[in-house]
């Protein structure tokens, strides 16, 4: 299965360009902080140094996660709107991607600031943020997965969409295939970034 190259016309046919790579590098960096404060839970010691440490690492990777969805929210809107189209699922997934990261940033931020409260997890925080978190976020990518895909190649002016992906629709998007358009740029950005916390066990 291989990917065709993207020519440099086709790159600078994409709007915005500068925006959504700002975008995807606060995304890397958001993904940075969580695999560290994974690696911290699955193999630190239980103490509450540790719990705070886990709680910085938490709360950048959360603060991340919310400065590139509304980034990317600034880029859809702004940017690809006047050029591909309005596109309601590509801006739903990521607003409900934004509602997710303000919601898991509850957690680290409650065992940050309050930590002592004796309705909290000790050492944790909030014990419910991250599966509301996680649940939206699921929302969000079934949203922008129905957007995934569009009928020309980047910098087509003719922009026409056919097939059986919603109201406008679009044409399914084969990997591998030489003559396979190019994958939105918003659904692509929307939808690759990382999950959260879903999988994370308790502290």
């Amino acid at each position: 299965m291989t990917f065709n190259a993207v020519t440099a016309s086709s790159m600078s046919a994409i709007p915005g360009r500068l925006k959504i790579l700002t975008a995807s590098w606060i995304f890397i960096a958001a993904s940075v902080f969580l695999i560290a404060e994974f690696i911290l839970v699955g193999y630190g010691p239980r103490d509450a140094e540790t719990a705070q440490l886990e709680g910085v690492l938490g709360a950048l990777s959360c603060v991340g996660w919310f400065a590139g969805f509304a980034v990317l929210i600034d880029w859809i809107v702004f940017d690809t709107f006047s050029v591909w189209g309005f596109s309601r699922r590509a801006l739903c997934g990521a607003t409900l991607k934004l509602i997710a990261a303000v919601i898991f940033n509850i957690q680290p931020w409650s065992l940050l600031l309050d930590g002592d409260n004796p309705q909290l997890v000790p050492n944790f925080g909030v014990p419910w943020s991250d599966f509301l978190g996680i649940s939206f976020f699921h929302l969000g990518n079934s949203s922008t997965q129905s957007a995934s895909c569009r009928s020309s190649t980047v910098g087509d002016s003719s922009n026409t969409r056919t097939g059986p992906c919603g109201a406008r629709g679009c044409t399914a998007w084969r990997l591998g295939s030489s003559s396979s358009p190019t994958p939105s740029a918003t659904s692509t950005a929307a939808a690759a970034a990382p999950i959260r916390r879903g999988g994370r066990r308790a502290r």
